[in-house]
């Protein structure tokens, strides 16, 4: 057990909570542990503004595995979001865990205060999962102390690496923890749930105004949706939309809550198939990449991007065609604009059998 790099710790701080001016209030409504309410025993308690962020994705794990399997811990939650967080096979797991100054572990007698927990910090690297696993069962208690949460969050990031925080961070000032309200951010929520720390929550990359931005890349154990999509502010892509698993987190004003269901039939796995045609989804999503307004959602690509589509979609295709449709794009395009209408495709009235026609006086 040692503890943190100074240096690492100050960076880290100043990416969580903004820089060494620290709100006390804000931090001590992060001072809690995990523990679970006495009226229903798999159902985590809060006690003020702010962890939800952390409590949300941990009781997200505890509901999927409680349905799957019918046995759930904190212990063995944690563990899976430390899985899901670690950025590559070669990077180790950190474990940090608090520990007074006569070296009791989780134990706070004192005024919970941001130098009493850095001082305290202590961390212990982990290879494999066998030794994560003994390293987080043998240090569960802790998870309930009062510096429960922020040590599994400072384990979190401390895996992540802190460079590979900043590389998802759309912008080098933002911060995981508002340093004003104390809420946590977009990146933070994503980070627990897919292992990303991008602030957005579409699938794939957008290019807008030139500049590439980067969404959700797979699909997560745990879905994403917002009340802030029904007001027209952002939109869940589909991936957040349809985990892997029927538990989604629910965010709102001012809280994030956790629903789920056991149900798979609620989500589908729609991987792209190695041949044959795509499904519809698949086809809307491999042409919103192609779209060269994806920031106005103008609905259309390029006639030079249809043989990059199709491709997409194992479509086939010959050149024959593809040159066709260039012209067609191409006269198009010498048309004068006032005399240019809207075209919408209708799909082919389907075709009676008169035999089975009704007869005019039944209509």
């Amino acid at each position: 057990m040692v503890a943190p790099c100074h240096k690492k710790l100050t960076e880290l701080n100043a990416l969580i909570w903004g820089g060494a001016d620290l709100n006390e209030d804000i931090f001590q409504r992060w001072c809690q542990g995990f523990y679970f309410s006495p009226t229903e025993p798999t159902a985590l308690m809060q006690d003020g503004g702010g962890p939800c962020a952390v409590l949300a994705p941990v009781q997200a794990v505890i509901l999927r595995n409680m349905l799957l399997s019918g046995k759930f811990s904190t212990a063995a939650s944690a563990e899976d979001i430390m899985t899901l967080v670690k950025p590559n096979a070669e990077t180790q797991w950190t474990w940090v865990h608090w520990s007074s100054q006569n070296g009791e572990v989780g134990t706070v007698e004192s005024a919970l205060t941001p130098s009493l927990f850095f001082e305290g910090l202590r961390s212990i690297s982990a290879s494999s999962l066998d030794e994560l696993h003994g390293l987080i069962m043998s240090l569960a208690p802790e998870l309930q102390s009062p510096f429960g949460v922020l040590c599994f969050l400072y384990s979190i990031l401390f895996t992540h690496g802190l460079s590979a925080l900043r590389k998802g961070m759309a912008d080098e000032t933002d911060t995981l923890i508002d340093p004003v309200h104390g809420h946590a951010s977009q990146c933070l929520i994503n980070l627990l749930i897919c292992g990303q720390t991008t602030p957005y929550l579409f699938d794939g990359e957008r290019t807008v105004s030139g500049i590439t931005l980067t969404g959700i890349k797979r699909q997560p154990p745990t879905g994403f949706l917002t009340l802030f999509e029904a007001l027209h502010y952002c939109e869940s892509g589909w991936y957040l939309k349809n985990p892997s698993y029927p538990v989604w987190i629910l965010g709102s004003e001012t809280h994030f809550t956790v629903l789920a269901s056991p149900e798979l039939q609620l989500v589908s796995k729609e991987e792209m198939p190695s041949s044959g045609t795509a499904t519809i989804r698949q086809a809307e999503m491999e042409f919103a990449k192609l779209s060269a307004d994806q920031d106005t959602k103008s609905g259309f690509i390029t006639s030079t991007q249809l043989g990059k589509l199709l491709e997409a979609l194992n479509i086939p295709f010959t050149e024959e065609s593809l040159n066709a449709a260039y012209f067609i794009a191409e006269c198009f395009s010498k048309l004068p604009k006032e005399e240019l209408s809207l075209l919408a495709i209708f799909r082919p009235r389907p075709v009676v059998d008169s035999r089975s026609r009704p007869h005019p006086g039944n209509c």
